[in-house]
């Protein structure tokens, strides 16, 4: 039995046989002894406790069965338990209409105790079990979104390093601008990506200053362009979410300098839409396992309480990140 459920079943108990003793001093209009009112708190401590047997023995019935069912078997159990006891506290006997009386007069008081107590206790579990279901889901929520933001800095901290590197094989006054642009980068990494949310104007500079790094390694080849970003001080978005979904366009998709990539970056009502052009690799490079836009995904739904539109057509695939205005 849970344990708020027998404490309160005791003080249900407890308290309704005191009462119900009051009511039969003040009925019998006669003088107790100390050992008369023990034997009499004692039947009541067991009739009280027979009721309480019989509410959860017939639960199973309807509402209205259930209480007239109670209602008669707990009066018969009442009426037969307090014959005796009257007998033996009063010496000469004790008329059965009165003992009648005041079973049908104690009944009603008693089962409503009983009823009232059940309807309580089952609210005061259901309240426990909800605030339990709350204080999970949202320990789990808390989980599952640092979970999903662990798994951007490996991710970006591989490719960073893989480019810096080819940088500085190719071109040194290039590197030199890449390290420059890198050291922004990292630092809004250091101190943002633990943020559910960031203003949209230090994403966008993030994203510009990861934009000029690949535009550095794909000169002539991928061109990012962000335009209609004129009033956004009100604006929250995902941290490096913007940046994400640059980067998935320029590992998926093929260009040249005679084929580059275009990737548009703008603001469209509640949403950052992020356009490229699709022209995607050759089927023997290897499939993508498309994490990073499951991540986005999973965190417009943990953190924004939204939902991330794709549209990918022939020509152009499109992601969609909603914004939180404030």
């Amino acid at each position: 039995m849970h344990k708020t459920l027998f404490r309160e079943y005791i003080y249900y108990i407890t308290i309704s046989s005191f009462v119900n003793c009051l009511l039969i001093i003040m009925v019998a209009e006669s003088m107790f002894d100390i050992a008369s009112l023990v034997i009499l708190y004692a039947a009541m401590l067991v009739i009280c406790t027979i009721q309480i047997i019989l509410t959860n023995a017939l639960k199973s019935m309807s509402g209205v069965l259930q209480l007239v069912s109670v209602y008669v078997l707990s009066y018969l159990v009442t009426f037969l338990i307090l014959l005796p006891v009257y007998n033996t506290i009063f010496f000469h006997g004790y008329s059965l209409s009165k003992i009648a009386i005041f079973s049908c007069v104690s009944l009603p008081f008693q089962l409503s105790i009983i009823f009232f107590n059940k309807y309580y206790l089952q609210s005061v579990l259901v309240q426990q079990k909800d605030s339990q279901i709350a204080n999970f889901t949202s320990r789990q929520k808390a989980k599952e979104i640092e979970i999903l933001k662990q798994q951007i800095d490996p991710h970006f901290i591989f490719n960073s390093f893989n480019t810096l590197s080819f940088l500085i094989g190719e071109d040194s006054m290039r590197a030199k601008a890449f390290s420059d642009k890198l050291a922004n980068v990292y630092r809004y990494i250091i101190f943002n990506s633990n943020k559910n949310l960031i203003g949209l104007s230090e994403e966008l500079e993030f994203s510009k200053n990861y934009s000029y790094l690949q535009e550095i390694r794909h000169s002539n080849e991928v061109e990012v362009l962000f335009t209609d970003f004129s009033k956004i001080d009100n604006i929250l978005i995902i941290p490096v979410s913007i940046q994400l979904l640059i980067e998935n366009a320029i590992k998926h998709n093929e260009f040249s300098e005679s084929l580059p990539l275009t990737i548009n970056v703008k603001l469209e009502d509640s949403f950052i839409s992020v356009e490229n052009n699709k022209r995607l690799k050759l089927t023997n490079t290897p499939v993508s396992s498309k994490i990073g836009l499951i991540n986005l995904k999973e965190r417009c739904e943990l953190i924004m309480k939204n939902q991330l539109v794709v549209i990918d057509t022939p020509s152009a695939f499109t992601v969609k990140v909603p914004i939180h205005r404030h």
